[in-house]
């Protein structure tokens, strides 16, 4: 792979809230830590190295069960060493592992682990995946792209995704071919889909130090009942993220998510439905309710019934990791931005925030046609008008050349006409006869050359819209809807490659050229 970087503030589509972000501008301070930066680490280990000793316990507990079929893994090990701390992204759980970015952020931070182990020798870092397997939006993960096909699980289980059966998974992979059989056999192992992500990213990722974690279940939603019951019977962190999304609104800002009065699910197997408080807690859809020693005692006997939204997942997270940094997408910094007064009112320290590594993957004869086309790489994220735009500024300035010089052309007859008419007054009548075959030759030559021009914008317009329809299938970015199987079917070594170009400091788009 040859890299190529362009800043993400040169890209368009990312958000100015995102920008500012990274850019430490002093307005946003109030609403993080301290800026993503390798300095900024020595604080966060000192105000993480308070994190419980019984809460560290539960979690090496918990992922030894989960790993137990797979195998013992160092990185679990070490995490019950007071000295280890994890870095951590998550995601949905997308089938075949989903779009190229999934792969990008754990690429991120795998390498933010690496590099922070360089800096700080006597400390531990394990990179973790964080399973979003309570999520219920089936639709969001049963399907991915795979050489611009559609390839797509159906099911009618309901609830948590990550409990869901995946024996039609195991059909459905027995379609590809050999060089991705690590996914036929992660599904035929796995009764759940939550243990098939895990068999599979651990073949993928395990062996650069990858702990995946599926935070669904009971011995670690104990550690967090005490802000379920605030949050379920005391309704207390609405106002907190309204309050602060208003702060960010009032900056020009525009915010991601919204607090709700209570922010967790009930969750049984085929069940994830919100919890609403009216003269009872009613779980919405359903016809469970609660009085409030009821719902206390729900709480305190099956903590795991009570699923945390996007507003409170991140506490949970942090209540249960001895984590320093989250890594997430351009939407998902936003949306934490939104939480650090959560965070303070339950005295929990807020993680450093990360972009993950963004990535656009050409083809060599890709990359050669834009250095031909004449395109910066960033013009590649104009839209279709911009591009317009800009073949015209490139390609069409021949005809407005050619009505300037025929101007030129009429003040030069105009000074003949002027020396002549002292000479000869009869002169005039020829030099107008001249003048005005020499006009009309100019007409037609603009109009050739117009016809040319549009020939040629045309050419280079189509080229360019051929090229993007390749690198933005169905306009969307090559990250969001490629499938990682695209590039790992044909390039084994493909994960390793990026482990080498992508460093997680670098908040820049990389154009990683394919050498074959």
């Amino acid at each position: 792979m040859k890299k190529e970087v362009v800043h993400i503030s040169q890209i368009k589509g990312f958000s100015p809230l995102l920008i500012d972000y990274l850019n430490n501008k002093s307005n946003l301070q109030p609403f993080f830590t301290a800026p993503p930066i390798l300095s900024s680490f020595e604080a966060q280990i000192k105000s993480k190295s308070t994190f419980s000793a019984k809460n560290r316990e539960v979690l090496v507990h918990c992922l030894q069960q989960q790993y137990e079929n797979i195998g013992e893994r160092e990185g679990i090990q070490l995490l019950a060493d007071p000295n280890t701390f994890t870095v951590t992204t998550g995601h949905q759980l997308n089938i075949f592992t989903g779009p190229l970015y999934v792969i990008y952020k754990i690429v991120s931070t795998i390498q933010l682990a690496r590099k922070l182990k360089k800096q700080f020798p006597d400390k531990n870092f394990v990179p973790i995946y964080w399973l979003a397997s309570e999520d219920h939006d089936f639709e969001e993960i049963n399907h991915f792209f795979w050489n611009n096909q559609k390839h797509e699980w159906k099911s009618d289980q309901k609830g948590a995704v990550g409990r869901f059966q995946v024996e039609d998974l195991s059909k459905l992979a027995n379609q590809f071919p050999e060089t991705v059989s690590i996914f036929k056999k992660a599904y035929a192992a796995s009764k759940t889909l939550a243990e098939a992500v895990i068999r599979y990213m651990d073949e993928l990722f395990g062996k650069e130090g990858l702990i995946c974690l599926d935070a669904d279940h009971k011995d670690m939603k104990q550690l967090f009942s005490d802000v379920i019951a605030k949050d379920v019977l005391q309704q207390s962190h609405e106002q907190l993220v309204q309050n602060s999304s208003k702060k960010l609104n009032d900056l020009g800002y525009k915010t991601q998510v919204n607090a709700r009065s209570i922010n967790f699910f009930y969750l049984k197997d085929g069940l994830r439905e919100r919890i609403q408080k009216n003269d009872k807690w009613e779980v919405l859809e359903t016809n469970i309710q609660f009085s409030e020693e009821e719902i206390n005692n729900e709480i305190a006997s099956h903590p795991d019934r009570f699923s945390p939204n996007v507003i409170l997942r991140p506490l949970y997270q942090e209540n249960i990791l001895p984590n320093l940094a989250y890594i997430g997408g351009p939407a998902e910094i936003v949306y934490w931005l939104q939480l650090k007064a959560v965070f303070d009112q339950h005295q929990t320290p807020f993680p450093l925030l990360f972009p993950r590594n963004f990535a656009t993957i050409l083809k060599k004869n890709q990359r050669e046609k834009v250095a031909k086309i004449g395109l910066d790489l960033k013009d590649l994220f104009l839209n279709e008008l911009e591009i317009k735009q800009l073949v015209l500024s490139k390609f069409g300035s021949g005809e407005e050349d050619l009505k300037q010089q025929k101007i030129e052309l009429k003040r030069l007859f105009d000074q003949i006409k002027q020396k002549a008419s002292k000479i000869e007054k009869t002169l005039d009548q020829s030099v107008e006869a001249h003048l005005k075959k020499a006009s009309n030759a100019f007409d037609d030559l603009q109009k050739k050359l117009a016809k040319a021009e549009i020939r040629n914008q045309k050419e280079w317009l189509d080229q360019i819209l051929l090229l993007k329809s390749k690198l933005f299938p169905n306009g969307t970015w090559q990250e969001r809807r490629d499938s990682f199987l695209n590039y790992y079917a044909e390039h084994t070594n493909f994960i390793q490659e990026l482990l080498e170009q992508l460093d997680p400091f670098a908040f820049e788009m990389n154009f990683l050229t394919l050498e074959a």
